[in-house]
């Protein structure tokens, strides 16, 4: 099963920057930086979802990213690919791997079998995006 899709900017700006993997603890889940991140998140499943409607895959994609649930669950998956090329939108930025934990995050519940790749340069106004490729290698 392969999906491609393109996330643009961020859930507060749609010229901003992709936002990196926050590293939280238990405690931490309620503060602001955790419900950005969380919206962050939600905002990576919306683009699939968009996706995943334009490209007829199958309904049970469908319903789990309309409930806001990952795409591909751990009980499922046991490997998968993902390879992303960003495009900043200036300096201000993460770290190019924080954004693929980011996006791994958001798509996977258990995201230890997943490899990939990462691209990412500098675009002019206008072009902030990341454009994304999921493949599943294998399934239970």
């Amino acid at each position: 099963m392969k999906l491609s899709f393109t996330i643009v900017g961020n859930q507060e700006d749609e010229q901003g920057n992709p936002i990196p993997k926050a590293k939280l603890t238990q405690g931490q889940q309620w503060t602001s930086r955790a419900q950005r991140y969380g919206a962050w998140k939600r905002h990576v499943r919306a683009s699939a979802l968009d996706a995943v409607i334009a490209q007829n895959k199958p309904s049970w994609m469908v319903v789990r990213l309309t409930q806001n649930q990952h795409l591909f669950d751990k009980d499922e998956v046991v490997g998968g690919r993902l390879d992303i090329r960003i495009t900043w939108a200036n300096e201000a930025h993460g770290d190019p791997e924080s954004i693929f934990g980011s996006i791994a995050d958001s798509l996977f519940a258990q995201d230890k079998h997943l490899v990939g790749s990462i691209s990412a340069e500098h675009g002019d106004a206008g072009a902030v995006a990341v454009d994304i490729d999921v493949k599943l290698i294998s399934e239970k």
